[in-house]
C-alpha cells in the first residue's frame, strides 16, 4: 500500500466527522460550564473554598501557571467570564467564526480549570486536550454558519489530513494506552480493583451495588479491563481493513463508557470520551446515512434557505496561509505531540523520582499509608523531572495523566459527613439538607452529598482527603456556614464538625469504619 494512501487511511477525517465533532465539542462546554456555574462563589471566587491568596498559598507551584480567571476575586467577575465563554462555545457549536471561537473557547476553558485544581478530573484534561488539537484543523468546513457564509469554500475539505488531524485522533489513543498501563499493578492483579470502585460510597450507583453480588464477574473484568484499553490504539489504527476494525472498536468502547456511566457517578467523563470518538467516524458511514434515514430530499431545501439568508452581498476574500506558515504549523504540531509522548512517558516515573529526591509532600503522602502521588503535585514532579521544557506543558496546557481508578482497594470507600449542631442544640447532617441525628449515633448517609451535588463537589471532598492539605480544609467550614444560613435562616449553626468516615471493605470480612476529623469548633462567622 502506497505510504499517502496509508496515512490518508489512518489520520485523515472525514469533514462530517469533524463537524459532528465541532458540534459536540462545543456542547460539552456550554454542559461544563452550566454545572460550574451552579458553584460560582464556592468554587471560583474570593467568598469561597479557594480564594486568589490562598490559591497563591496553596498551588502556584510553577512560574508558568496562568489563568485569567485569577484577575477577578469577584462573583460578578466570573459571570462574566463564564458568559463570554458560553457565548464562544455556543459559536463554535454553529460555526460562526469558527477559529476565533475554538481559539477564545479552549482559552477560557483551561482558564476555568486552572482557576481552582481542586476541582479536576479526567474529563477536563480529555475535555481540554480535544479542543487544542481541533483548533489545528478546519472545524467549519461543513455544517457551519461559516460554510454558508461562503468563507469555506464547498467541496473545499471532504477529508482532512495533516499533523493536526493525526493528532486529535491519536489523543483518545494515547489516553486508553497510558491508563490501562497504570493499572499494571497489584491492585489490579489481584482482580479486585472494580469490586472496591463499585463499593465506593461516594461515586457508586444502584446498579453497582447489585453487581457486587457478582464477585467472580468483577474479578474477570479487573483483570480483562487494563489489557482492553491498551489495545485500543492497536484496534483504531489497524492498516487492514481499517474501516471495519474501527467500526467494531468505536462500538466497544461505547459500550464500555455507557457500562461505566451506569454503576458510577464519573461527571461528564462518558461523554467526552465518546465525543472525542467522533473524529474516526468513516466516510462511508455518512455516505450511507442520508439514503438510511432519507433525509436528503428533506434537508438539501432547509440548507439553500440558509445560504441565501448567511451568504453576504459580497463573498468574502479567501486568503490561503503562505505554504511555509503551513509547515511551520505542521512542525509545531508535531513538535507539541511528541511532547505529549514525552510528558506520558516521563509521568510513569514519577514515584520513583519522588522517593529519589525525598520530596516533602511526597513523604507525607506516603507516611499515612497510601501509595502513587497526590494528584495536586503531580504536574510539578514531572515538570521538574523534563528539566528546561517542562513548563511548555504548562503553558500549552498539554500536562496530563490517566489514572483514572489506577489505586482502588479498601480505603476508596467512605463518605464526608459534616454534623452540624443548631442554637437549639439539635445536631444535623449538613450535607444531607438537615437530616436530625438521634443521640450520638451518625448513621451512614443515603445521599451524602445532598447539599453540594455535583461530580465537582465529590472531586473537591475526594481531594480533602489527600494527606498535607490542612490549609485546604481550613477554609471550607466558612463556606459550609455561610452557604447553611443562606439556605436556612431560621436554623444558624452554633458549632461544626466536618470529619470523613472510611469503612473499610473486604469480600467476605464484616465492614469497619474509623473517622478522620478536618475541623470541629464553633461555626465560623
Amino acid at each position: 500500500m502506497p505510504l499517502a494512501a496509508l496515512r490518508d487511511r489512518l489520520f485523515a477525517i472525514d469533514g462530517r466527522s469533524l463537524a459532528a465533532f465541532r458540534i459536540g465539542i462545543g456542547a460539552l462546554v456550554v454542559v461544563d460550564l452550566l454545572t460550574r456555574s451552579a458553584a460560582l462563589e464556592q468554587h471560583y471566587s474570593d467568598r469561597g473554598v479557594l480564594p486568589r491568596e490562598a490559591f497563591a498559598r496553596l498551588f502556584l507551584s510553577s512560574d508558568w501557571h496562568w489563568s485569567i480567571h485569577l484577575w477577578t476575586g469577584s462573583v460578578a467577575g466570573q459571570a462574566v467570564l463564564f458568559t463570554v465563554a458560553a457565548g464562544a462555545a455556543c459559536a463554535l457549536i454553529v460555526g460562526y467564526r469558527t477559529r476565533v471561537a475554538a481559539v477564545v473557547t479552549w482559552l477560557l476553558l483551561v482558564s476555568v480549570q486552572a482557576r481552582n485544581p481542586m476541582v479536576l478530573y479526567g474529563a477536563d484534561q480529555l475535555l481540554r486536550l480535544l479542543l487544542f488539537w481541533s483548533m489545528f484543523l478546519p472545524l467549519g468546513s461543513m455544517w457551519s454558519i461559516d460554510r454558508l457564509r461562503g468563507v469555506t469554500a464547498p467541496g473545499q475539505l471532504p477529508r482532512h489530513l495533516s499533523m493536526g488531524s493525526a493528532a486529535l485522533l491519536l489523543q483518545p489513543g494515547v489516553m486508553y494506552f497510558f491508563s490501562g498501563l497504570l493499572k499494571q499493578n497489584p491492585a489490579w492483579f489481584s482482580g479486585d480493583a472494580i469490586f472496591y470502585a463499585l463499593s465506593a460510597d461516594t461515586y457508586a450507583k444502584p446498579l453497582a451495588r447489585y453487581l457486587l453480588s457478582y464477585p467472580a464477574v468483577l474479578e474477570g473484568l479487573s483483570h480483562v479491563v487494563p489489557w482492553m484499553e491498551m489495545l485500543t490504539p492497536v484496534i483504531l489504527f489497524v492498516p487492514w481493513a481499517t474501516v471495519v476494525f474501527r467500526m467494531a472498536g468505536m462500538l466497544l468502547l461505547v459500550v464500555f463508557h455507557v457500562g461505566i456511566a451506569s454503576v458510577l457517578v464519573t461527571g461528564l467523563f462518558q461523554l467526552v470520551a465518546i465525543v472525542g470518538l467522533l473524529p474516526f467516524i468513516p466516510s462511508r458511514v455518512w455516505d450511507r446515512l442520508p439514503t438510511m434515514l432519507r433525509l436528503r430530499h428533506v434537508l438539501r431545501p432547509i440548507v439553500e434557505r440558509l445560504a441565501l439568508f448567511f451568504r453576504p452581498s459580497m463573498p468574502p476574500r479567501r486568503a490561503s496561509p503562505a505554504p511555509w506558515i503551513s509547515k511551520v504549523v505542521q512542525g509545531l504540531v508535531a513538535g507539541l505531540f511528541a511532547y505529549v509522548l514525552l510528558w506520558n512517558v516521563t509521568g510513569l516515573r514519577v514515584e520513583e523520582y519522588s522517593a529519589r529526591h525525598s520530596l516533602p509532600w511526597a513523604r507525607e503522602w506516603w507516611a499515612a499509608g497510601h501509595q502513587g502521588v497526590p494528584l495536586s503535585f503531580r504536574d510539578y514532579a514531572v515538570e521538574r523531572m523534563m528539566g528546561g521544557i517542562g513548563g511548555i506543558g504548562r503553558v500549552a496546557h498539554l500536562h496530563q495523566r490517566w489514572d483514572m481508578f489506577y489505586r482502588v482497594g479498601p480505603e476508596i470507600r467512605g463518605w464526608p459527613l459534616v454534623v452540624g449542631t443548631t442554637k437549639d442544640a439539635r445536631q444535623i447532617s449538613v450535607l444531607e439538607e438537615g437530616r436530625s441525628f438521634e443521640g450520638a449515633t451518625h448513621p451512614k448517609p443515603d445521599a451524602p452529598l445532598a447539599f453540594y451535588p455535583g461530580a465537582r463537589w465529590l472531586v473537591y471532598f475526594t481531594y480533602l482527603r489527600t494527606p498535607g492539605v490542612r490549609p485546604a480544609r481550613e477554609l471550607l467550614p466558612a463556606v459550609v456556614t455561610r452557604d447553611w444560613t443562606r439556605q436556612h435562616p431560621e436554623s444558624t449553626l452554633g458549632a461544626l464538625k466536618i470529619l470523613f468516615v472510611q469503612e473499610s471493605t473486604t469480600p467476605g470480612i464484616p465492614p469497619s469504619t474509623q473517622q478522620e476529623v478536618w475541623y470541629d469548633g464553633p461555626a465560623p462567622d
